[in-house]
C-alpha cells in the first residue's frame, strides 16, 4: 500500500511540475505573443486554434481514460490495444486537419490565407499528436516521470523557436506554426523514451476488432469530447462572427488566464486515476471514499482560487497584457468561476469511467453545450463578450453537476458530488 502511495505522490510530482513549466514558462511567451500580436491579430491566433479545437474530438476519439483502464485491467493485451489506440488516433488527426480546413472555407471564405493557414497548421499538430498514447502507457504503470522528460524538451523546443519568431518579427503563421512544432516534438521524443524503458519491445498491432471495442466503449467521449470543445470554445467562434477580432482577442486573454488553473484538477486526476480502476477492482470500500475526497479537493480548492480572481482580475490583466486588454480583466473576474465547475466534472468524471457509464456525462455535455449556444445568442449582443463569460459558467454548471441528479443509475455520483461539496460543513 505505501508503495502504491507513494508511486502515486512521485507520479503526481512529475505531472504538477511539467504542468508548472510549462505555466510558468509557457505563460509569459503567451503575455509576450499576446502584447507582440495586439488583440486584431492575437484574434486571428485564437480564433483558428477555437476553430480547431472544434473538431479535435475526432482526432482525440476520447480514448485517454479508456486505454489507460483497459491496460491497467489487460496487461497481456497492451500491445493490440496500445497499436490500436495509435492507428485510430493518427486516422483521428487527419480526419481533424482535412475536416477542419475545409468547413472554415465552406462557412466562411478560403479567400482569408492568413486564418486557414493558422488552421492547417493547427490541424495538423492533431496528427503527430497520435504519439500521445505513448505517454497513456506509462500513465498505466505510473511511470510519467518518463513522459515529463519528452515534453519538457518538446516544450523547450518550441518555446525558444517561438521567441525567435517573435524578435524575429514574424507574423501570426509562424507563431501557429510553432504548435505543430511542438507536436512533432513531443512525438519524437515520446518514441526514445518508450524504446529505452519498454523492457518488452513488443510490436504493437492494430486490429479492426479491438478498433470496434475501443470505439464501441469511447463513442461517448467522443461526442462528450466534442461537446465540451463545443461549450469551451464556441464563444470565441461566435464573438469572432457576431463582433470583431479584436474582441476575440481580448476575450482570449481572459480565458487564457482562466485556463490555466484547469491543468491542476486535470494533472491530479490523471495521476490517481490508475488507484481508483485498482480500489474498484479491489472492493475493500476505499473506492468510494477516494472519488469523495478527490472531488473535494478539486472543488474547494478552485472556489478559493476564484474568490482571490474576483478581486485581482483587472488589476493582472492591465499588469500581464498591457491597457489595450484592458476590458478582459471583467470578463476574468466571470470567467473564473467556470473553474469551479470544471473541477467538479473532472472529479467526478473519474466516476462515470470506472462504471462505463460515460453516456450520462455525455448527455451532460450536451446540455451544456446547447445551453453555451442559447445563452451566447441572447447575452452577447446585449452584455459584448461579458456576456460570453457569464454563458460559459452557466453552461458548465448544467454540464458537470446536474447529470447525476437526472438518472437512478447515477446515484451513487450524485452521491459522491454533494458529499464532496458539502464535506467542510458536515466537519464543523
Amino acid at each position: 500500500m505505501q508503495t502504491g502511495l507513494r508511486q502515486i505522490f512521485s507520479n503526481t510530482f512529475w505531472i504538477v511540475l511539467e504542468r508548472a513549466i510549462r505555466l510558468g514558462v509557457g505563460f509569459f511567451v503567451a503575455i509576450w505573443v499576446a502584447r507582440y500580436l495586439g488583440p486584431s491579430h492575437y484574434g486571428v491566433l485564437s480564433f483558428g486554434l477555437a476553430w480547431v479545437a472544434l473538431f479535435s474530438a475526432f482526432g482525440q476519439l476520447g480514448l485517454e481514460n479508456i486505454v489507460v483502464r483497459d491496460v491497467v485491467s489487460d496487461r497481456g493485451s497492451e500491445a493490440e490495444i496500445l497499436g490500436t489506440a495509435t492507428a485510430l488516433r493518427f486516422i483521428g488527426g487527419l480526419i481533424v486537419v482535412i475536416g477542419s480546413s475545409a468547413l472554415y472555407g465552406i462557412f466562411y471564405s478560403f479567400d482569408n490565407r492568413t486564418q486557414l493557414a493558422v488552421i492547417v497548421l493547427a490541424g495538423l499538430a492533431q496528427v503527430f499528436l497520435a504519439a500521445e498514447v505513448i505517454d497513456w502507457w506509462f500513465r498505466s504503470r505510473v511511470e510519467w516521470r518518463y513522459v515529463f522528460r519528452a515534453r519538457v524538451i518538446a516544450f523547450i523546443i518550441a518555446t525558444v523557436s517561438t521567441i525567435i519568431c517573435l524578435i524575429s518579427g514574424l507574423g501570426v503563421v509562424w507563431i501557429a506554426a510553432m504548435t505543430l512544432l511542438n507536436a512533432a516534438m513531443l512525438a519524437g521524443f515520446l518514441l526514445i523514451e518508450w524504446l529505452r524503458h519498454s523492457k518488452r519491445k513488443q510490436s504493437w498491432k492494430a486490429r479492426a476488432t479491438r478498433a470496434k471495442t475501443l470505439l464501441l466503449d469511447s463513442w461517448p467521449a467522443i461526442l462528450s469530447g466534442l461537446a465540451i470543445m463545443v461549450y469551451m470554445r464556441i464563444d470565441q467562434i461566435m464573438i469572432g462572427s457576431m463582433m470583431t477580432e479584436a474582441d476575440v482577442g481580448v476575450y482570449s486573454v481572459a480565458v487564457k488566464l482562466s485556463e490555466v488553473w484547469y491543468v491542476i484538477p486535470l494533472a491530479i486526476t490523471q495521476s490517481v486515476m490508475p488507484s481508483i480502476v485498482s480500489a474498484r477492482k479491489s472492493q475493500n470500500g476505499s473506492y468510494e471514499q477516494r472519488l469523495i475526497k478527490l472531488t473535494a479537493l478539486l472543488f474547494w480548492s478552485s472556489f478559493i482560487v476564484a474568490i482571490l480572481v474576483t478581486f485581482t482580475g483587472p488589476s493582472l490583466i492591465t499588469i500581464l497584457f498591457g491597457h489595450e486588454y484592458r476590458l478582459a480583466g471583467e470578463v476574468l473576474r466571470v470567467h473564473f468561476w467556470a473553474g469551479i465547475f470544471v473541477a467538479l466534472g473532472v472529479g467526478i468524471n473519474q466516476w462515470y469511467i470506472t462504471e462505463n457509464r460515460l453516456q450520462i456525462s455525455l448527455y451532460g455535455t450536451i446540455a451544456g453545450a446547447l445551453i453555451n449556444v442559447l445563452l451566447n445568442l441572447v447575452l452577447i449582443p446585449e452584455f459584448g463578450i461579458n456576456g460570453a463569460a457569464f454563458s460559459t459558467v452557466g453552461s458548465y454548471f448544467v454540464a458537470a453537476y446536474l447529470p447525476a441528479a437526472c438518472f437512478p443509475s447515477a446515484a451513487p455520483a450524485w452521491r459522491i458530488v454533494n458529499r464532496a461539496i458539502f464535506m467542510p460543513f458536515r466537519r464543523i
